[in-house]
């Protein structure tokens, strides 16, 4: 019990006269009759400090003594505690692993102090504060579809491409024109008139085949090369591929 500055001890109660026996344990005052007495509460009965810090802070912190038996400050203060906030271990709780207070703090804590500056330099129009946007006027004129992967056939119409389905066309004209050729001499064979002249037309037939020969090699890779060219470049296996490409006028707002 407390009265004014001093405390009491309640030692005994008698509920039959209704009297207490009172210890005196601090202070000077002494209780009179019809003293109106109070029940005392310890004022640091808790002694956990709980300190505030925020994030990226460097914090410098100083405490004083309280004695137990009469809870009196000391009069010194203590050699400062000091700490950086996001170098903090928190230690798992609620699911939660053992991480520094600023890993937590950018993954669970919403920083409404950083938005409201980043809203004012960004100056962002919010849903509620904007404008409906006007709808384009589509015009079908305007749009057309495409094929987007020309570039393959492009990629087979170059200038190697081209000789080489010239030289092919070329050859196979040859081919064509020594044939028919070969075919008259085999015919003026049978008519020769004397031996000189069958040797003659003998040594052009043969002279002739050679050379048809060597065109129809020639006729054989060009067309390999040209093969080549074309199955290396997709040009065959490809499927054409489509898109609407278009324009249309940027509204107002």
């Amino acid at each position: 019990m407390s009265y004014y500055d001093s405390i009491f001890e309640v030692r005994d109660i008698n509920q039959n006269t209704q009297q207490v026996r009172l210890k005196r344990v601090n202070g000077v005052q002494e209780v009179g009759v019809y003293s109106m007495l109070n029940f005392y509460e310890d004022p640091f009965r808790s002694k956990v400090v709980n300190v505030r810090f925020g994030i990226n802070e460097y914090n410098v912190i100083y405490v004083k003594g309280i004695t137990e038996n009469y809870n009196l400050l000391a009069n010194d203060w203590s050699t400062p505690i000091k700490f950086y906030s996001n170098d903090l271990i928190l230690h798992g709780s609620d699911g939660l692993q053992q991480m520094t207070f600023g890993a937590f703090y950018n993954q669970y804590i919403k920083d409404f102090g950083r938005d409201m500056i980043n809203s004012i330099y960004e100056n962002k129009k919010s849903a509620w504060t904007g404008k409906i946007p006007n709808a384009p006027t589509l015009n079908g004129n305007d749009f057309r579809v495409v094929q987007i992967n020309t570039q393959i056939n492009a990629a087979i119409d170059t200038t190697d491409v081209k000789n080489t389905a010239a030289e092919i066309e070329s050859v196979k004209s040859q081919i064509s024109s020594l044939k028919s050729t070969i075919a008259s001499q085999k015919t003026d064979l049978q008519s020769a008139a004397n031996l000189s002249t069958y040797n003659s037309i003998q040594q052009q037939i043969t002279t002739n085949t050679t050379d048809l020969n060597n065109l129809q090699t020639t006729y054989s890779t060009l067309v390999d090369s040209f093969q080549t060219i074309v199955r290396e470049n997709s040009a065959i296996t490809t499927t054409p591929k489509y898109h609407i490409r278009g324009f249309f006028p940027i509204p107002e707002y």
